[in-house]
């Protein structure tokens, strides 16, 4: 005969075990890191906001926060160009404020790199990372973050 009782539900949420929640981010990291078909490699800025735009509703918001904070849009040490056209180097990546860092400038004849430390989300400081990578950033920075 048939049974009256309900059928389970699959578990969704707070209910899926957050080692699960874990490995869905990094495994979706991972397949993101590649460009289908090709062996070549996306930046973190662009896998970042692949998984944030197609994939944010289906993350856990914790765990894609930390996954930021672990591998930064902008790497330490990379090299971007800022909004004044001038070449910098990241030298401090925050874990809370991973898409403004700090960086430094590079010499003019880009051998070193001069001047203070710049941090990017302090009042005053116009310059705001415009390219990373050899790619302008404008379009992979979430909603109400400076490019």
């Amino acid at each position: 005969g048939k049974s009256s009782e309900p059928k389970p539900l699959p578990p969704e949420g707070k209910q899926i075990h957050i080692f699960a929640r874990i490995l869905y981010v990094a495994d979706l990291y991972a397949n993101l890191a590649r460009t289908p078909g090709t062996n070549i490699r996306r930046g973190n800025l662009e896998v970042l906001h692949l998984m944030r735009t197609r994939y944010g509703p289906f993350m856990d918001p914790t765990v894609f926060r930390t996954l930021q904070a672990v591998c930064p849009p902008f790497l330490p040490g990379s090299k971007v160009v800022l909004g004044d056209k001038t070449t910098a180097a990241v030298v401090v990546v925050r874990a809370n404020d991973p898409y403004v860092p700090v960086v430094r400038r590079f010499t003019p004849d880009g051998a070193g790199l001069d001047g203070p430390n710049l941090d990017l989300r302090e009042k005053g400081i116009p310059p705001v990372v415009a390219i990373a990578g050899g790619t302008p950033v404008a379009d992979f920075m979430p909603a109400g973050c400076a490019a």
